[in-house]
């Protein structure tokens, strides 16, 4: 059985008078066209098959205590077609009926099966999960995530590009990179088991500030002060600590499954290392393909221009990401 409260602005052409909500008279004359529409974007793949809801009952969602209509949401149940699952083969559910406004376009799923329990969420850039899958499935399912957040994070990329920019050799890059995996992992790890989360309003301002702080070391700390090397390996990890709390808000969001906790952590983790990995080894490739052609003087025009642009970037986003 699926129960699902979905935002009337997901539906097109049933909201005649165009508030948003919907009243009994139009769910009444447009029934019809919402069933059609859920069992068009809704369903379970698996395999080669695709499984459709069956059942529907689409009813107005209201507050308990009162009887408000029009109302902004639908209430939807019904169940899948019966299918004859093993235990780790329950198919991907699909969803694509999401809100015209940001605060509608987000689900918070939760399966149960037994005392198996999974929790995960789908929106229009993940609008899709494995249900009660198999390891394996949830490793590649994390992967996928980690990878995918690191290369569409702006800030996480120009934090690592940041980071990177002070030494141009293996051995800098690699202590550069461990620093940074340390930080972020070991606030993932903690974050993962306890639960704890910070409020993005927090984080996100705090995360432009760790780009502000290493870009400002950079462009003037190293040139006036006699720091030890040991120093800036430090200051990355104490950052990554709070790009942690960042990424374990996004992993305890989209997913956790009791039966594969340490399998939906390792990951996770390992798709971030990767595409960090991938993000080094492109950036010291480019670099030696122009180290010969260019004086080391040249060079560190260039890594000092990158600071500053790192710096008031990050700038504008503490400003933007604020709230005052």
């Amino acid at each position: 059985m699926l129960m699902l409260s979905i935002p009337v602005s997901a539906f097109q052409g049933v909201d005649e008078d165009l508030d948003q909500k919907l009243s009994d008279q139009e769910l009444s004359q447009h029934s019809a066209a919402i069933q059609s529409e859920i069992q068009k974007k809704l369903w379970i793949q698996r395999g080669d098959r695709r499984l459709g809801i069956q059942d529907l009952l689409v009813t107005l969602s209201t507050p308990k205590d009162m009887n408000e209509v029009p109302a902004t949401h639908l209430t939807v149940m019904g169940k899948f077609e019966p299918v004859d699952m093993d235990q780790d083969d329950h198919g991907r559910l699909e969803l694509h009926l999401y809100g015209a406004n940001p605060g509608e376009q987000l689900y918070s799923i939760k399966v149960k099966k037994g005392d198996r329990v999974h929790l995960f969420t789908l929106d229009p850039t993940h609008p899709s999960a494995v249900i009660l899958g198999s390891a394996m499935q949830n490793l590649l399912d994390f992967f996928m995530l980690g990878n995918h957040h690191v290369m569409s994070g702006m800030d996480h990329l120009l934090f690592l590009l940041v980071v990177l920019s002070a030494g141009f050799s293996i051995r800098q890059i690699v202590a550069t990179l461990t620093a940074f995996t340390l930080g972020h992992a070991l606030t993932l790890v903690m974050c993962f088991y306890s639960g704890w989360r910070v409020s993005p309003s927090i984080i996100e301002p705090a995360i432009a500030l760790t780009i502000i702080f290493v870009a400002t070391y950079d462009r003037w700390g190293i040139n006036y002060f006699q720091c030890p090397v040991w120093l800036r390996p430090l200051m990355v990890f104490c950052c990554a600590l709070i790009h942690g709390l960042a990424l374990s808000g996004e992993l305890l969001e989209r997913g956790l499954d009791s039966a594969h906790r340490m399998v939906t952590l390792l990951g996770f983790n390992l798709g971030i290392e990767t595409a960090q990995l991938g993000v080094a080894s492109v950036c010291y490739l480019l670099l030696q393909l122009v180290r010969g052609r260019l004086s080391s003087a040249t060079l560190n025009q260039a890594r000092l221009l990158g600071s500053n642009i790192a710096l008031v970037t990050a700038c504008v986003w503490f400003w933007m990401r604020v709230d005052i």
